[in-house]
This record gives structure tokens, C-alpha cells and sequence, in this order.
């Protein structure tokens, strides 16, 4: 994927989290006058999620394209795991990424996993997300 394809995705994906935002805050204001309007935004929000979900998964493939070329990710087995679900899942937390490789590999202990984000982490590879514990999502 050129890097002129990522950027109009990450612009499209822009876009459609300010329309959802507007929308959230005409729900706001329609909810008091009209239940059905605002019935009807909640469906228009539900619609553009539909649009924005592909286009996150998209541009995770992309960058995990680019970081699956990367030596250090290429040779470790573990590393390449994680990439990869990472970028097939989204953002995720330790004990779920564990599983995940302990699934693919037969066995992953969750003291490994953080060695690997940690280093991942210091490469620019991965980074820390909001949410429960400790989440990791693949770096922008």
C-alpha cells in the first residue's frame, strides 16, 4: 500500500469520526424533541461505523505489511505473532495476546509477551492504547 493510499485512508477515517461526533451531539440535542429522530441518527451512526470498521482494518494490514518485512520481526516467531494479531484484532491487552500466540504456538508465557512488546514498544513497532490493563496496538 503507497504511503499516498495510508494517508487518504487516515483522512477518510478522520472524517468519518468528526461525522460521528456530530451526529452523537445532534442526538443529543434531538433526543428531548423527538424519540423518533433520534432513532433515525442512531441508525445513520450505526451506518458509518459500518463504513469506518473496514477502513481501520485496512490500514492495520497496510502498516503490518510494512513491519512483517522488518528483520528483527521476520526471524522471531513470537514478534511476528503479535504483529500479526495486532493488526487482524486491533488493540489488545497481554493476557489476550498470549492466548492468542499460545494457540498458534503451543505455549507463551505472559512474562515473553511483555519482553516483546516492551522491546517492540522501544522500536516503534508497537504502542500503548487506552483500555483495561496494560493494551497494546500496533504504532501509527
Amino acid at each position: 500500500m503507497s504511503e499516498n493510499s495510508r494517508q487518504e485512508l487516515r483522512t477518510l477515517n478522520k472524517k468519518l469520526s468528526e461525522i460521528m461526533k456530530r451526529l452523537e451531539i445532534i442526538e443529543a440535542a434531538v433526543m428531548l424533541e423527538s424519540p423518533q429522530l433520534s432513532s433515525i441518527v442512531r441508525g445513520l451512526e450505526g451506518g458509518l461505523q459500518l463504513y469506518r470498521e473496514p477502513l481501520i482494518f485496512v490500514e492495520r494490514i497496510g502498516v503490518l505489511r510494512k513491519l512483517i518485512k522488518n528483520k528483527d520481526i521476520a526471524k522471531d516467531e513470537i514478534s511476528r505473532t503479535i504483529v500479526i494479531s495486532l493488526a487482524l484484532r486491533g488493540p489488545l491487552n497481554i493476557s489476550q495476546i498470549a492466548e492468542i500466540v499460545k494457540a498458534e504456538r503451543g505455549k507463551a508465557s505472559r512474562r515473553i509477551i511483555r519482553e516483546r512488546l516492551r522491546k517492540m514498544e522501544a522500536k516503534g513497532v508497537v504502542s500503548k492504547a487506552t483500555g483495561w490493563g496494560h493494551v497494546y496496538k500496533l504504532a501509527e
